[in-house]
């Protein structure tokens, strides 16, 4: 099947036929990523669940910035998903979500985002040398640090090298 034909197969009642269509999508990969991104303002919840679905499973980095833009979805299941893909993205998804959190550090969906991504990076053993998982944690876990979250940002982007 053709890329817009699996797509189709996400507006259907059969949960099975949709996860075959996205496992389908995920073996063609960056093929398939122009038009799963065109389904993330779909207006049917069901067509930008499946896409995020499927594109946290393809690997490329290039989606770091999708599923970081994803965190603030008015979705709580959107948001779980992009975290998922950071997570799938590994270590190269740490210096976008720092930006983020700094930029956004009042943001409560940020900030529980970036709490389960560092978290099972952590779990992983992904996360870089001189990373301080100590140091931020705890302020991720009480959303009252807004300020010193955004200060606890910068020394991690200092800390891992980021320039």
């Amino acid at each position: 099947m053709r890329v817009e034909e699996l797509i189709q197969v996400f507006g259907t009642e059969n949960g099975k036929d949709r996860e075959k269509a996205r496992e389908a999508l995920v073996k063609i990969g960056k093929g398939a990523i122009a038009s799963l991104l065109a389904l993330l303002e779909h207006p049917k919840y069901i067509y930008r669940w499946e896409a995020m679905m499927t594109l946290k499973d393809v690997e490329d980095e290039s989606l770091v910035p999708v599923f970081i833009e994803k965190l603030t979805d008015k979705e709580h299941d959107i948001r779980w998903i992009a975290a998922e893909g950071l997570i799938r993205q590994g270590a190269k998804s740490i210096k976008p979500l720092l930006y983020l959190l700094i930029e956004k550090s009042e943001s409560v969906f940020v900030v529980a985002g970036a709490h389960h991504v560092f978290y099972v990076l952590k779990k992983n053993n992904q996360l870089p040398k001189g990373f301080l998982y100590d140091d931020i944690m705890p302020l991720l876990e009480n959303t009252r640090h807004t300020e010193q979250l955004k200060v606890a940002g910068y020394k991690l982007l200092h800390e891992i090298g980021a320039s």
